[in-house]
């Protein structure tokens, strides 16, 4: 079973996401802060669902830089999806080190199609 951490400040969007992701036979783990999201990192993530826009004018690609450069434990070539209702902000995430962008709100359906493309 793969496993997906579902990084995202709002518990009410987490975790209807982690339900659906759990109904497709997916194991999610939650973070709703970057710092929490720091300790959930290992090498048994198999995937990372990063919110653009997190709490206290942080943002995700803080995290999928220090992924990408090898500054965590977490493997650098883990596939990583930024999602954000702001398209302005797709193509900065894909240039950081994305594996797809997705725009809020998206089809659960399409995510876990996207998911299991880059599983």
């Amino acid at each position: 079973m793969a496993k997906i951490l579902l990084v995202d400040d709002d518990p009410t969007n987490s975790d209807l996401l982690k339900m659906f992701l759990e109904l497709e036979a997916f194991d999610v783990a939650t973070a709703h802060t970057l710092e929490a999201a720091r300790k959930a990192l290992a090498p048994s993530i198999h995937l990372i669902l990063l919110d653009y826009h997190l709490t206290r004018k942080m943002n995700g690609l803080t995290l999928l830089t220090e992924i990408r450069t090898g500054e965590t434990d977490q493997p650098a070539d883990t596939p990583i999806i930024v999602a954000s209702g702001d398209d302005r902000v797709e193509q900065k995430s894909i240039d950081e080190g994305a594996n797809l962008f997705m725009h809020k709100p998206f089809s659960p359906a399409n995510l876990v199609l996207k998911i299991r493309e880059l599983l």
